[in-house]
């Protein structure tokens, strides 16, 4: 928090990092209900916009082989890799290696702007053709034509996360 604080005394501005990173957090049982139905047992499975590892967590204590996190806030990738977590610093619309696939994606992308299309749209590209399965927790406003384009191609299913399941990770929006 001191470097923090001594930014907010210098320039005068304090920066909400929630809003920055649009950083609202896993919630522990929505991370177990994510990767339950992900059914990541055995699998390679990549969390992208980790923030602290939730999803990675969840798919671990439920037998993944390994979770490759992406997260752009320095600071959750301190947290990721004092976990034991393998953590990238990096904005996940930005990442990417050629070939690069995982049988299994869980993710909560950020809402704000359609963002949560836009991370789904890019994690397709890594998710492997065959028996490969992505779980998103994404913006209750599904109705939108752009995600329904994105969707109708693929075999989904569209679960609704309880009301106020992100209440303690200061939003309730569902």
């Amino acid at each position: 928090p001191r470097a923090r604080i001594d930014a907010m005394l210098t320039t005068g501005v304090a920066v909400d990092e929630k809003k920055k990173f649009q950083a609202f957090l896993t919630p522990p049982a929505l991370a177990d209900q994510v990767a339950r139905l992900a059914n990541v047992a055995g699998c390679e499975v990549l969390e992208p916009s980790a923030g602290q590892g939730a999803l990675a967590e969840a798919s671990l204590k439920l037998g993944a082989t390994c979770v490759q996190c992406v997260e752009l806030n320095p600071e959750n990738v301190a947290v990721l890799k004092s976990k034991g977590l393998p953590a990238l610093e990096a904005d996940f619309l930005q990442f990417g290696t050629p070939g690069m696939t995982f049988r299994r994606i869980v993710m909560n992308p950020p809402f704000t702007k359609n963002q949560d299309i836009a991370h789904v749209e890019h994690a397709l590209r890594f998710l492997t053709r065959t028996n490969g399965c992505l779980v998103a927790i994404m913006s209750a406003n599904t109705s939108r034509q752009r995600f329904q384009d994105l969707v109708a191609g693929h075999d989904h299913d569209i679960t609704p996360v309880p009301a106020g399941a992100f209440s303690d990770a200061g939003t309730d929006v569902a």
